[in-house]
C-alpha cells in the first residue's frame, strides 16, 4: 500500500475480510481523477498488467466503468481498481449492490495486523 500512496490506497475484499485463500487476489481500490496516471506509474515501475473495465456504483446510484489492473508478483494476485477522487470517502457500493464495500487505509490495515 505504501507504493501506491500516491493514488490513496484502500484494501478491500477478501484479504481485508479475512477470509482469504492462496487463490485469493490482493485487491486495492485506488483513486485519481486521471486514470492514465495510475497506468503511467505502473508502466514507469515495469509493473505489466492486464486491464479490463469494471463497473461501479455510487451510493446513491449512478453507476461508471473503471480501469482495473492485475497482476502477479511474487506469486501473488494483485487487483487494483482505479476509481475517481470522489470514491475516497465512501467507496463504491459492494458486489452486492447493498452497502458500501468495506475498505481500509493503510493506518487501519496495520492496526488490524497488530491486534493478530
Amino acid at each position: 500500500m505504501r507504493f501506491f500512496a500516491a493514488f490513496h490506497p484502500r484494501l478491500t475484499g477478501t484479504v481485508l475480510e479475512g477470509t482469504a485463500d492462496v487463490h485469493s487476489a490482493v485487491c486495492l481500490h485506488l483513486h485519481a481523477d486521471d486514470a492514465e496516471s495510475v497506468d503511467r506509474f505502473l508502466i514507469e515501475h515495469r509493473i505489466p498488467t492486464k486491464v479490463r473495465g469494471r463497473r461501479v456504483y455510487k451510493p446513491g446510484g449512478g453507476g461508471i466503468d473503471v480501469p482495473l489492473h492485475g497482476f502477479q508478483a511474487d506469486g501473488i494476485a494483485f487487483e487494483l481498481t482505479v476509481l475517481p477522487l470522489a470514491f475516497l470517502p465512501t467507496g463504491p457500493l459492494d458486489a452486492n449492490g447493498a452497502s458500501v464495500a468495506e475498505r481500509a487505509d493503510l493506518r487501519t490495515v496495520q492496526a488490524l495486523s497488530d491486534l493478530r
